[in-house]
């Protein structure tokens, strides 16, 4: 909200944080000034490639050339988008991988024959239980309740005719 404040993006004088228009409106800005960057960033990696490409290097000053617009990349990255850390990506990879191994260890392989066709009677299962409750389907509670309600007052109604 800074920097979009700095570029006059947002004037936070005539904020009124109460309006959810304004909220979203800054959204909206924010947003763009995100897209900005990742595309600031997209060119920086498009330089470096086009660099590279340009020359006849040896392997060593090639990955030395190469290793040092990465580090250069990932400090703009980092001006940029100081929430979004490697370290969280990384980890974010790591609990991917994590993810799916307890998958494995406790409901099998997907891979695996045995496990795939469990999974497709339990999804056919479901397929037909779904398909049960379509072609006749259970009345909520509150249409419950009504029905009751209108049982309620058509018996209350028809006492007080009797007399």
């Amino acid at each position: 909200m800074v920097r979009a404040s700095v570029a006059k993006a947002i004037d936070f004088h005539t904020a009124d944080l109460t309006d959810y228009k304004w909220w979203l409106k800054l959204r909206w800005v924010l947003n763009r000034l995100e897209d900005e960057n990742t595309i600031d960033v997209f060119r920086l990696q498009h330089a470096q490639h086009a660099s590279v490409l340009s020359y006849d290097l040896s392997k060593e000053t090639f990955d030395s050339h190469w290793d040092a617009a990465n580090t250069i990349i990932k400090n703009v990255f980092a001006l940029y988008f100081p929430w979004a850390e490697e370290s969280k990506k990384d980890a974010q990879k790591k609990t991917h991988y994590d993810l799916i191994q307890v998958w494995k260890e406790r409901y099998g392989d997907i891979n695996d024959p045995a496990v795939k066709e469990k999974y497709d009677k339990l999804a056919e299962k479901v397929s037909r239980m779904h398909a049960n409750q379509k072609a006749n389907p259970r009345k909520s509670k509150f249409q419950r309740q009504n029905e009751m309600l209108q049982k309620v007052v058509t018996n209350r109604k028809q006492k007080k005719r009797k007399p």
